[in-house]
């Protein structure tokens, strides 16, 4: 089943407003609740607001918490990866129940618990951890959720629990770089001195 442009707007409208009355009568009428709408699932629209009781209506009436087809629309933005990357917590915790699988790529490559990193949320990369995400995974060129992290901004804590979790600080990317040369480059300063006596870590750099 699609959803017209009418019926899109209409539950779109009412996922952003918080509207799970509304919601449940649109999907009841006429809509698949595992319907793609502007490249996201409604679930995956649904972890961008935070609003747990949207998410509960949507998964209660058959939207599945698990990737869909392996299409770059679908993939490019899952419930669980756009829910970690955005720190809702309850969200992940509620997809992880549901069966969202915390070890699923996006199209590049991308894990729920790289972009936690990326995004600065401890608690949510220890809870993707604790049900079994992959810590140490690498995306399609290399990057590990260390890297990712030095991306996302000068976050200590989460680079403090992957090194103590068992992702190598000297991981080198396909083009040589290091988490160390990421947070050197973007001028992140407490990564820097962290990294820099973490492991073997030295101060050469993917060329050297």
């Amino acid at each position: 089943m699609t959803a017209d442009r009418a019926d899109s707007e209409q539950i779109l409208d009412a996922i952003q407003r918080g509207d799970v009355t509304r919601l449940r009568l649109l999907l009841d009428e006429s809509v698949d609740p595992n319907v793609v709408m502007y490249g996201r699932s409604l679930l995956s629209w649904a972890g961008l607001t935070n609003d747990v009781d949207i998410v509960k209506a949507l998964l209660e009436c058959s939207a599945s918490a698990k990737p869909g087809r392996a299409s770059g629309s679908v993939l490019d933005g899952t419930p669980l990866l756009t829910a970690s990357f955005t720190g809702h917590l309850d969200m992940v915790q509620l997809l992880l129940a549901h069966g969202a699988n915390p070890n699923h790529a996006d199209e590049i490559g991308q894990t729920p618990i790289m972009a936690a990193a990326k995004g600065g949320h401890l608690a949510v990369v220890e809870l993707l951890h604790q049900h079994h995400a992959v810590v140490d995974a690498v995306d399609s060129v290399g990057r590990t959720a260390l890297h990712w992290t030095c991306v996302g901004g000068d976050v200590l804590d989460v680079a403090r629990y992957l090194v103590a979790a068992g992702v190598d600080p000297d991981a080198r990317t396909a083009d040589g770089a290091r988490a160390l040369d990421y947070a050197s480059e973007l001028g992140r300063t407490a990564l820097v001195a962290f990294l820099a006596e973490s492991g073997n870590v030295d101060q050469r750099g993917p060329d050297q």
